[in-house]
């Protein structure tokens, strides 16, 4: 009896412990706030499939955009290192998060609903990069 006692306790201490620990104020997923704003000053990049961006940040952050049409592959170089990136849907629910820790990534869209689309990219942990597009 004494050893289920001092085990119940032991286990309902560490339960305690782990639920009382707070989560990383740092994280960079946690502070990446959903921006489902629509873009202003928007650039036109890719036609097919009406990737858009702020004109900004077109100048500020990105190098290419490619979208091989035979594949449905959307290539993405950018300027500085990407730290996240996210795919929101058309109600802004977030679809897929990644951490990227990279200047370029190829997102495969062949998976994706038909609709409208936004991607957001961190830049540096702090600056949220967005665009949208169409899965036609």
């Amino acid at each position: 009896m004494k050893t289920l006692v001092l085990f119940l306790a032991m286990t309902l201490g560490s339960l305690n412990t782990g639920t009382s620990l707070s989560p990383k104020t740092d994280d960079p997923i946690k502070k990446m706030e959903v921006n489902t704003s629509p873009l202003t000053t928007v650039m036109t990049i890719i036609e097919e499939i009406n990737f858009q961006m702020q004109k900004t940040d077109v100048d500020d952050f990105l190098d290419n955009v490619i979208y091989n049409t035979v594949n449905e592959n959307l290539s993405i170089v950018t300027n500085r290192p990407m730290t996240f990136l996210q795919l929101l849907d058309e109600e802004g629910n977030i679809d897929f998060q990644l951490p990227v820790f990279s200047e370029s990534i190829t997102i495969d869209l062949k998976d994706l609903q038909k609709g409208n689309w936004t991607l957001q990219f961190v830049i540096d942990n702090d600056t949220t990069v967005p665009a949208t597009f169409t899965k036609i």
